[in-house]
């Protein structure tokens, strides 16, 4: 599984525990981007505070191909992700590449990925005849895997991103349905009235302050 999906499940488990704990079921939503952009925090801040952008390696997946980032004839990358022969094939239709489906060189991801860097290309060269918004568009009606990459400004701006504004700064709110509401309770902030609730009577409670048997 991908970083992004491991990251959301991780959010899936902790909203379910928090369910269990304030007994609350019920359907809970839990938003891929939102938890993705979270994961962005010192990148985010270091933009907003210091004014720079800090970029990360390599953007190719090594075991599928192609599986990267292509630029447009609007200097804007766009990621696209094919992880099968049928994607493959539904790709190379839409950028009217369709001698490639056969090409011996490209028959097999494993060819494929052998062969990136012709792969590449040959690709490329097609997309570059492209505007971003063109190209989404077209990939999206073949249901093709893809997406444009946002540097942080674009982010920022981004609406379909919740944040929380803090000092002036936006953060990325946690992509978490539910929340506790309060502090970690103090020290025997709740004693009193749990032993009431176990059936001790106001006499019993002050018998037991005094011994030091219980903290209030």
């Amino acid at each position: 599984a991908s970083i992004t999906d491991m990251g959301t499940s991780y959010s899936c488990v902790i909203t379910v525990l928090w369910a269990l704990l304030m007994n609350k079921p019920g359907y809970y939503r839990i938003d891929i981007l939102q938890n993705e952009v979270t994961w962005l925090g010192y990148y985010i801040i270091a933009y907003q505070t210091l004014g720079k952008l800090f970029y990360g390696g390599r953007d190719e997946l090594p075991f599928w191909a192609p599986y990267e980032l292509f630029k447009t004839k609007d200097e804007k990358l766009i990621y696209i992700a094919i992880n099968n022969n049928e994607k493959w094939s539904s790709l190379c239709k839409v950028l009217g590449l369709e001698n490639l489906i056969n090409d011996s060189r490209f028959e097999s991801n494993e060819k494929r990925v052998n062969n990136r860097k012709v792969l590449h290309e040959l690709i490329q060269d097609k997309i570059k005849g492209y505007t971003l918004d063109e190209l989404l568009d077209d990939l999206s009606r073949f249901d093709i895997p893809a997406s444009p990459l946002l540097d942080i400004p674009d982010l920022i701006n981004e609406n379909l991103v919740e944040w929380e504004e803090v000092d002036g700064l936006k953060i990325p709110k946690l992509p978490l349905p539910g929340s506790l509401k309060s502090k970690a309770p103090k020290l025997g902030e709740h004693t009193i009235s749990i032993l009431k609730e176990l059936g001790y009577n106001e006499n019993d409670i002050k018998e037991m302050i005094k011994d030091r048997v219980i903290l209030v």
